[in-house]
C-alpha cells in the first residue's frame, strides 16, 4: 500500500513538472505578443486543458502507455522506477531549457525498468515476451514524423495567411477544411472497426493462438470472436445516421453475444480472485502455481454459471458464483453488487468512444471563424496594419485553446497510463 502511495505522488508530482514544459507550448505566444498576462494565459490553458477530459472520451494515450509493457512485467516496482526517472529528467531538462518529449522518455524508461525486472528474474528472453513492440514503434516512428507533419501543416497555414487575395485564400480554406472532415470521416469509420474488434477481443484471441498454436480451446475462441466481428460489421454503417442505440439493437437482434456475457462474467470473478496476481506470482515462482490451478478450478466450476445468465438472472447467477469462489461476507455482497452484465450497453459504450463529430464540428466552427474574422478584417472594414495586428491578437486566443484541448487529450493522460499500469498490482 505505501508503494502505491507514493507512486500515486509521485505520478502526480511529475504532472505538475510536466507543466513547467508544457504549459509553455500554449501559452509562449499570447504571452510574447501580449494577448494575455502569464497568469491569465495559464488560466487559459488550464482551462481548456481540463474541459479536454469531457471532450475526449477515448483515453486511447493512456492505454497505449499501460499497455507498453507485457503484464508479466508490471509491478509497483518497476512504475516506481519509472516515476523517479520522469521526475529527476523532466527538472533536469526544464533547468537547462531543454524542450524535450516527456511521453517518449516515459514510454522508453518504461520499457527499460521492465526489461532489466524480465532479466534479473527470467534471465536473457526475446523482447517481443517482455514489451508490446508494436506500440514501441509507433513511438518512435512518430518521434521522426511529428516535426515533419508540423512544419508542412505550419508552412501550409502560413501560405494560406500572407496570401493577399481573400477570395483565393477562402478557396485554400474551404479544399482543405473539406480534405480534414473527410479524413477525420475515414478516421471515425476505423476508429468504429477497431472498438467492435476490441469488444469481441478478436485482437486478444489471435495473439493467444499465435503463442500456443496446439490450443484448440483458443483457436476456436478467436474463430467465434472473427465470425461474431464480421457478423456485426455491416451494422455500423448505420451509425451515422442512426445512432450507437439502433446499431446496438440490430447487432443484438442478429448476432449471439452469449459467449461476450460469458468473457465478462469471468472477467467480473478474475477480478475478485486478483487472477492476474495469481498468473504473474505463479510466472516467476513455480510454488504459486497451486494457487494458480486453484482459482482456475473454481473459474471452471463457476463456468456453468455464467451460461445460465439468461435464465437465472444476474442477481441469482452471482450468489451462485460467489458461493464457488468463495468469497467472504463483505467481498460477497460486493461481488454481487458488481455483477451487472449489460452487453449492450458495454458495445455501445465502446462504439461512442470512436465518435468524432464533436471534434469535426468544433473544427469546422474554428474554420468558419477564421473565415468571417478575415472577411470582416479585409472586406467590410478597410484593412490596416492595427486591425491586422488586433485580429492575429484575438485569433491567437482560439490557437492556444485548441492547443490545450489536444494538449489535455493526448498528454494529460500519460499520468493515468502510469497510475492505471499499476492498478491491482
Amino acid at each position: 500500500m505505501t508503494l502505491v502511495v507514493l507512486i500515486i505522488v509521485l505520478a502526480l508530482i511529475f504532472d505538475y513538472i510536466n507543466g513547467f514544459h508544457d504549459a509553455a507550448n500554449s501559452i509562449a505566444t499570447i504571452v510574447s505578443t501580449k494577448v494575455l498576462t502569464p497568469f491569465q494565459a495559464v488560466l487559459w490553458a488550464a482551462m481548456f486543458n481540463f474541459a479536454a477530459f469531457f471532450l475526449f472520451k477515448d483515453h486511447a494515450v493512456a492505454n497505449t502507455i499501460s499497455k507498453t509493457v507485457v503484464n508479466n512485467f508490471i509491478s509497483l516496482q518497476v512504475i516506481l522506477q519509472v516515476c523517479w526517472r520522469r521526475f529527476f529528467w523532466n527538472l533536469l531538462t526544464w533547468w537547462y531549457g531543454i524542450p524535450s518529449s516527456s511521453s517518449h522518455t516515459l514510454i522508453g524508461g518504461f520499457a527499460g525498468a521492465a526489461i532489466m525486472h524480465a532479466f534479473a528474474e527470467k534471465g536473457f528472453m526475446p523482447l517481443s515476451e517482455i514489451v508490446a513492440s508494436d506500440k514501441i514503434m509507433k513511438t518512435v516512428y512518430f518521434i521522426v514524423l511529428a516535426p515533419v507533419m508540423g512544419m508542412i501543416i505550419s508552412a501550409f497555414i502560413t501560405l494560406v495567411t500572407i496570401k493577399k487575395n481573400y477570395w483565393g485564400r477562402l478557396s485554400i480554406m474551404i479544399v482543405s477544411s473539406l480534405a480534414l472532415f473527410a479524413m477525420f470521416h475515414y478516421f471515425m469509420n476505423e476508429k468504429l472497426e477497431t472498438n467492435l474488434s476490441k469488444f469481441y477481443r478478436v485482437d486478444y484471441y489471435k495473439k493467444a493462438s499465435n503463442k500456443n498454436p496446439n490450443d484448440k480451446h483458443l483457436a476456436y475462441n478467436y474463430n467465434l470472436a472473427k465470425e461474431h466481428f464480421e457478423s456485426s460489421l455491416p451494422y455500423l454503417a448505420d451509425y451515422k445516421s442512426k445512432g450507437g442505440e439502433y446499431v446496438v439493437a440490430q447487432v443484438l437482434a442478429n448476432v449471439d453475444v452469449s459467449d461476450v456475457k460469458v468473457n465478462k462474467q469471468r472477467e467480473v470473478a478474475e477480478r475478485f480472485l486478483h487472477y492476474e496476481q495469481l498468473k504473474k506470482e505463479a510466472y516467476f515462482n513455480s510454488e504459486s502455481q497451486e494457487a494458480l490451478d486453484a482459482a482456475d478450478a473454481k473459474l471452471e466450476e463457476a463456468s456453468v454459471y455464467f451460461e445460465m445468465l439468461d435464465s437465472l438472472g444476474e442477481k441469482e447467477t452471482a450468489i451462485k458464483v460467489a458461493s464457488i469462489l468463495g468469497l467472504g461476507e463483505a467481498k460477497r455482497e460486493k461481488f454481487i453488487s458488481k455483477y451487472k452484465i449489460d452487453v449492450g450497453k458495454s458495445l455501445q459504450k465502446d462504439l461512442s468512444k470512436a465518435d468524432n463529430r464533436m471534434l469535426t464540428n468544433i473544427m469546422m466552427v474554428v474554420f468558419l471563424t477564421f473565415a468571417l474574422v478575415y472577411y470582416w478584417v479585409e472586406k467590410v472594414q478597410n484593412p490596416t496594419a492595427a486591425r491586422m495586428q488586433n485580429m492575429f491578437k484575438k485569433l491567437q486566443l482560439i490557437s492556444s485553446a485548441a492547443f490545450s484541448l489536444g494538449h489535455g487529450g493526448s498528454d494529460a493522460q500519460k499520468v493515468m497510463g502510469i497510475i492505471g499500469g499499476g492498478y491491482d498490482r
